[in-house]
């Protein structure tokens, strides 16, 4: 894809289709592997494009994606602003769904920030809005911000329960299954574990690169050992252990370009 985007974006007459150029780059900004601050820099042009030409939807979802790289450095606050300033926009253009997720995302950025309470009360006031029409994956993402806000498990166990009712093989699953899991590890409740644990299973192919792999890994061990399969365990032990240690090393090399990019964003 980023081959055909540069290709793409070589072969645009800038002079003629600048407004087209703008959208290729702005694919290339959001796929490409680069570090943060080449993105950062690369959507800051975007934002100063689509603000001089009065496209109040491009620049509210380049803030949000903004936002996202400042969230993604550990900038909670800064994340926080770009958000809102989206959020502004969208509520002025009067575009409701995308209000609603990036109200999610200010959430997501309080969390980080500690302020679980100012975070509550944007989930609560999502959830009691009975006139808002949610999908299945917005809903389980709320329901999981609410349990991370408040330490609440009833919100994973509803989370739970309304996949089920929507579809039982949906991958929205995992993360919901992940912490369920890790929460009754944490409370010594070992026959959940274990049954979160296998429902956490079900969908592990799909996700075995994902976010929560290595913990996924650890969880489902000590699950198997603690019921007697310990050839599996140990063997779920080798690959966490592995797993591991190249997420710390993709995450020291993370870490690096990170310290690097609030450095120069500062400036």
């Amino acid at each position: 894809m980023i081959r055909d985007l540069t290709d793409a974006l070589s072969l645009c007459d800038t002079a003629t289709y600048e407004y087209d150029c703008s959208r290729i780059r702005y694919l290339l900004a959001l796929v490409a592997e680069y570090d943060p601050l080449v993105r950062f820099r690369s959507l800051k042009k975007l934002d100063r494009y689509y603000y001089s030409s009065g496209d109040d939807m491009m620049t509210a979802s380049v803030r949000v994606d903004i936002g996202h790289i400042m969230g993604e450095i550990g900038y909670y606050d800064r994340a926080l602003q770009y958000y809102r300033e989206a959020d502004s926009i969208y509520r002025r253009i009067g575009i409701e769904p995308y209000v609603r997720k990036n109200t999610l995302n200010m959430a997501n950025a309080l969390v980080a920030m500690g302020d679980k309470n100012a975070a509550l009360a944007i989930v609560d006031s999502l959830m009691n809005d009975k006139s808002l029409s949610l999908s299945p994956s917005f809903h389980t993402n709320l329901l999981r911000v609410a349990y991370m806000a408040s330490d609440n498990a009833d919100y994973l166990y509803e989370a739970e329960r309304y996949i089920d009712s929507i579809n039982p093989r949906s991958l929205d699953r995992l993360p919901v299954e992940f912490y369920l899991s890790r929460y009754c590890a944490d409370t010594d409740d070992s026959a959940g574990m274990r049954t979160h644990t296998q429902r956490m299973e079900e969908c592990f192919d799909s996700a075995a690169h994902g976010f929560y792999y290595p913990e996924m890994l650890k969880i489902m061990a000590l699950t198997h050992d603690i019921y007697g399969g310990r050839d599996t365990a140990l063997s779920l032990y080798r690959q966490y252990i592995a797993a591991n240690d190249s997420a710390r090393l993709v995450e020291r090399v993370k870490e690096i370009a990170n310290a690097e990019a609030r450095s120069s964003i500062l400036k």
